[in-house]
């Protein structure tokens, strides 16, 4: 079993004290999940993110003085990247020929 999250919003890779922003974007309730299921691996992929597809309370939170600087609209998935990682699967999941 492989998992993954979406996580940060955004251009920038790094954060402002030169943080991975994907290490810093690994949920915290994950760890019980890894420890429980023991996956292959744990990827944190670039978010997307569209306030017309909001509910009642993300809606009060977007109306938030300064929560554009959080909430930054626009879609920053990488699909090349998770291409790539899927890639890393299909190799796993690919029998080797018998020897």
């Amino acid at each position: 079993m492989w998992l993954f999250s979406s996580g940060p919003l955004g251009s920038e890779s790094t954060g402002p004290n030169g943080c991975d922003l994907r290490e810093v974007s690994i949920p915290k309730e994950i760890g019980w999940v890894i420890e429980a299921i023991k996956p292959r691996d744990h990827r944190v992929f670039f978010g997307a993110l569209k306030h017309t597809t909001f509910g009642p309370l993300e809606r009060v939170l977007w109306a938030v003085p300064g929560s554009h600087k959080v909430l930054i609209e626009g879609d920053f998935r990488d699909w090349a990247d998770v291409e790539a990682w899927s890639e890393t699967i299909a190799q796993q999941l690919t029998p080797t020929a018998a020897v």
